[in-house]
């Protein structure tokens, strides 16, 4: 209760007692599924180890994707959710890759254009992606299938790998 005259510094720590549970949060997963039927997402989640479903709507703001047909399985995930509630926002985390280890539309062009003995031009989108349409030499390489592609890698260590997918990784 609240008395007339009570300090400022009093009611903040009122504020600050209110269960953590009861507010948002932000949780970090490894999808496992998406269900579009039932707007839900089942992963692990990465600090607990426990299967979480998270629901998402047509509030639910996306980050590194447009939509929920964006995310793939095994993505990782950042999810603003509050208990019980639609998840406020689901930011699909990319990987870093360093600026030497990005290569710009020029040398892929004298690649193409070069030996194809020289470089392996792998095309990490999925198969329906590649069927459609793929660099000259590119072999299907979708990394969701990495596991079992990886024995088309070549065995000359020596060989320049170049992948290539159809957005920022």
């Amino acid at each position: 209760m609240i008395k007339k005259g009570m300090k400022v510094g009093s009611m903040l720590l009122i504020i600050l007692m209110i269960p953590f549970g009861l507010m948002g949060a932000q949780i970090k997963g490894k999808i496992q599924s998406i269900v579009k039927k039932s707007s839900t997402i089942q992963m692990l989640n990465l600090k607990t180890k426990k299967v979480e479903v998270i629901q998402f709507g047509k509030q639910t703001k996306y980050v590194n994707a447009k939509s929920i047909k964006d995310f793939i399985l095994k993505d990782v995930i950042l999810v603003d959710v509050e208990k019980g509630k639609e998840a406020t926002k689901i930011k699909r985390v990319l990987v870093e890759l360093p600026a030497k280890m990005i290569a710009d539309t020029k040398l892929i062009h004298s690649l193409v254009n070069g030996d194809p003995g020289k470089y392996m031009l792998l095309d990490a989108r999925p198969a329906g992606s590649y069927n459609a349409g793929h660099l000259p030499f590119a072999v299907s390489f979708p990394v969701t299938d990495f596991k079992k592609k990886v024995s088309l890698l070549p065995v000359d260590k020596d060989r320049l790998l170049v992948f290539y997918c159809g957005g920022p990784t």
